[in-house]
């Protein structure tokens, strides 16, 4: 059975976490391949279950660790499961794992760090206790419970780039970065410096990603679909502009995409 089941974070976390979530599945003997655009959002995630792998345009086949922290995808990436799927984590809100984390979120970008590497055994003690919490509510309160012990031990608060950032969410990439600038009160060098360092890429290319993550979203849920709708509300200048865009994240085009996505969304409902 498939359960995917998202949980708030405390009042105090709501301004850097999005939500935790506990998902638990037995995939069974065959190989499943579960396929995902690059969404715009940084996690961390402890894995209870079997292992399972990921491939990725740019890197191709990786081994993925155990519990792992992982910043921003620029392309679209795939878990390859099998056996009994069981994870809890957390996902970020944009410039969010900076707050907890003394780390550059560019380093991130595109990779899995183990999530021992960086804080060895008080990482270690996190783990075992998910993995013998029994009821997903336990999961996401110790997850919450790690967090509120660490915040304010990251980057210090930068509200401005915070809201830059989840405004670029909010609007769904459709954005004017003089806008941003304006908001934001800084100069254009100074505004990308430290969206790079608190977000993980540049904040125009993170309204694109956000952009073709949004698209990915709406062609997943569609029934039916109506290509030019899609292109208008993704505010592109013509039809080609989008495939382009779309064949940069997506590495094909759009139409091979929604394919693909009605299949996976089939395959999941039955589950």
């Amino acid at each position: 059975m498939l359960t995917y089941q998202k949980y708030p974070p405390s009042p105090l976390l709501s301004p850097y976490v999005e939500c935790f979530f506990v998902w638990q599945w037995t995939v069974g003997a065959k190989l499943r391949s579960i396929d995902s655009p690059p969404n715009g959002f940084c996690s961390l995630v402890i894995n209870y279950g079997d292992r399972y792998g990921a491939s990725d345009l740019l890197k191709g086949p990786s081994d993925v660790p155990r519990s792992f922290m992982s910043g921003q995808f620029t392309t679209r990436y795939q878990l390859q499961l099998q056996g009994k799927i069981g994870m809890a984590g957390i996902v970020f809100k944009p410039a969010g794992m900076a707050a907890f984390f003394k780390v550059p979120m560019y380093e991130l970008a595109g990779e899995r760090l183990c999530f021992e590497d960086v804080f060895g055994p008080e990482a270690r003690e996190l783990i075992a206790q998910v993995a013998e919490a029994s009821l997903p509510t336990d999961k996401a309160a110790l997850l919450d419970s790690f967090l509120m012990e660490r915040l304010g031990k990251g980057a210090a608060k930068d509200p401005a780039l915070d809201f830059a950032a989840n405004h670029i969410v909010a609007q769904n990439g459709i954005v004017r970065m003089d806008d941003l600038l304006r908001t934001a009160c800084m100069s254009r060098r100074n505004f990308e410096r430290k969206f790079l360092e608190r977000v993980g890429v540049s904040p125009k290319y993170y309204a694109r990603l956000r952009r073709i993550s949004h698209i990915c979203y709406s062609i997943g849920a569609s029934q039916k679909l109506d290509w030019q709708r899609l292109i208008g509300a993704g505010d592109y200048y013509d039809q080609a502009h989008f495939i382009k865009d779309f064949r940069d994240f997506m590495g094909e085009a759009p139409s091979t995409y929604a394919e693909r996505s009605a299949e996976l969304s089939r395959f999941l409902q039955g589950h």
